[in-house]
């Protein structure tokens, strides 16, 4: 009776927890907003408007970000709307370049008619003129960090699949020997 060779349980787990260890830390970097940097703005950016069926209207939100890092502004004094009932749609995390469809803000007739407006880093935009209806391609389907998410936990689901081949791999006997 012969018996099968196995590798060591162990062999390949140095290599396992560094790619693991890779993928988190990739991951992590990705999440983690940079400081504050004294080279560029963050400039927000109304994009278009669209009805939301009620009488009020739906605003698109963008930004573009020329420091060259992301930027962490929290909502307050740097990063709200007039009127601020708004504020909580905000976005927080402001990654570099220009970025569309970021949120999506509802305002009434009068609101979009009477001066409101997001004020981004001292830079204010108004909402209420100068923007045009969407295009369907101007439009958030994951607005408002729901992206982000989403990303991470296809990588999650992505890291478990790999680990549960490895172990496979490294605990199969090894064929043709007898």
């Amino acid at each position: 009776m012969t018996t099968p060779t196995t590798r060591p349980t162990g062999a390949h787990r140095p290599r396992t927890v560094a790619v693991l260890l890779a993928v988190l830390a990739a991951v992590a970097l990705s999440l983690v907003p940079g400081t504050a940097s004294a080279a560029g703005t963050v400039t927000p950016l109304a994009e278009c408007y669209t009805s939301a069926g009620n009488g009020s209207w739906d605003v698109i939100l963008g930004y573009e970000n020329s420091t060259g890092s992301s930027q962490s502004i929290p909502v307050g004094n740097y990063n709200y709307t007039n009127p601020s009932r708004n504020n909580s749609s905000l976005p927080t995390t402001f990654a570099a370049g220009t970025q569309h469809g970021v949120a999506r803000i509802n305002l009434t007739n009068a609101e979009l008619s009477n001066g409101s407006s997001w004020t981004l880093a001292g830079n204010r935009v108004s909402l209420s003129s100068g923007m045009s209806p969407c295009t369907a391609s101007q439009l958030p389907m994951l607005a408002n960090g729901a992206a982000v998410v989403a990303m991470v936990l296809l990588a999650g689901v992505v890291g478990v699949i790999v680990l549960r081949r490895q172990r496979r791999v490294t605990t199969a006997p090894a064929a043709g020997r007898g």
